[in-house]
C-alpha cells in the first residue's frame, strides 16, 4: 500500500514537472506556469481518480456502458467548469486582471479540457500496465505454489549424494552451525543447503516458525504462543514468526 501511494506521488510530480515545463517554455514564465499548473493539478488528479477508480470499474467493465456514457458527460460538464474556475483565478491573481497578458494556451478551453483528458487517459495507460505487472506476477506465484504441492519428495544433498525424502514423513527442519538436519520418519538427514532456500522448494504445509526451524503443521501435535511441540520435540517460537503462525495453526 505504502509503495503504491509512493509511486502516485511520484507519477503526479513528474507530470507536474511536464506541464510546468511546457506551460513555462511556451509562455517564457516559469514561476507563472508553476502557480497555474499548481490549480490545474487538482482538476486533472480528482478527474483522473474519478475515472479510473469509480466510472471505470462501476460502470464500464459491469457493462452498463449507457450509465458509462451520461456519468462522462456529467463529469465533463463538471471538469469544464472547474477548468473555467482555474482560469478565472489565473485572470485575477496571476495577470492581474490583464486578460491581454494571458498566453492563449491557459484560456483555450479545448486546448486545457485536452491536457486534462490527456493525463485522464494517460493515468488509464498507468494502471493497466500496473494491473498486467500484478497479474503476470500472481500468476507466477500461483504457478509456483502449484507446482510446489505437486512436489511429494525434498531432494537435498547429503554426503555428496542426492537424498530424497517424502515430504509428508518430514517432521521438521532445524538449522544448526554449519548444516541443516531434516527430522523424519526414517532418521534425521544432514545437508549443507541453507534453510532459507529450502523454504522456498516447500509447499503451505510447511511453516517457518523460527529463524532456525520450519515445521510441517501436520505432525504439531500442540501449540501456544511459545513454541509448539512436533512429535514430542519442543520447538520455540520466534517473535518475528507468531503472528503468522498463530493465524496459520489457529
Amino acid at each position: 500500500m505504502k509503495k503504491t501511494i509512493q509511486k502516485h506521488i511520484l507519477l503526479w510530480l513528474t507530470i507536474a514537472v511536464i506541464l510546468i515545463v511546457y506551460y513555462g517554455r511556451v509562455n517564457s514564465d516559469f514561476l507563472e506556469a508553476f502557480y497555474y499548473v499548481i490549480m490545474l493539478m487538482p482538476v486533472a488528479v480528482g478527474t483522473a481518480y474519478v475515472f479510473n477508480y469509480y466510472l471505470v470499474p462501476n460502470y464500464l467493465l459491469t457493462k452498463r456502458y449507457w450509465a458509462f456514457a451520461l456519468s462522462m458527460f456529467y463529469m465533463l460538464v463538471i471538469t469544464l467548469y472547474l477548468e473555467m474556475m482555474v482560469m478565472v483565478f489565473s485572470f485575477i491573481y496571476l495577470y492581474n486582471f490583464r486578460y491581454g497578458e494571458m498566453n492563449p494556451l491557459t484560456v483555450d478551453t479545448i486546448s486545457v479540457a485536452t491536457t486534462i483528458y490527456l493525463i485522464v487517459f494517460g493515468f488509464a495507460f498507468f494502471r493497466m500496465i500496473e494491473s498486467l505487472r500484478k497479474s503476470v506476477a500472481e500468476k507466477a506465484a500461483l504457478t509456483e505454489k502449484i507446482e510446489k504441492e505437486k512436489t511429494k519428495v525434498l531432494t537435498v544433498i547429503s554426503d555428496r549424494q542426492q537424498i530424497p525424502i517424502p515430504l509428508d514423513q518430514i517432521r521438521f527442519i532445524e538449522s544448526l552451525s554449519d548444516y541443516v538436519r531434516i527430522d523424519h520418519e526414517n532418521g534425521k538427514t544432514m545437508t549443507k543447503e541453507k534453510i532459507s532456500k529450502l523454504e522456498e522448494r516447500l509447499p503451505a504445509d510447511f511453516i517457518r516458525v523460527h529463524r532456525s526451524f520450519i515445521v510441517n503443521r501436520k505432525w504439531v501435535a500442540a501449540f501456544n504462543s511459545e513454541q509448539l511441540v512436533v512429535s514430542d520435540v519442543k520447538i520455540p517460537m520466534g517473535r518475528k514468526y507468531k503472528k503468522r503462525v498463530m493465524e496459520v495453526l489457529g
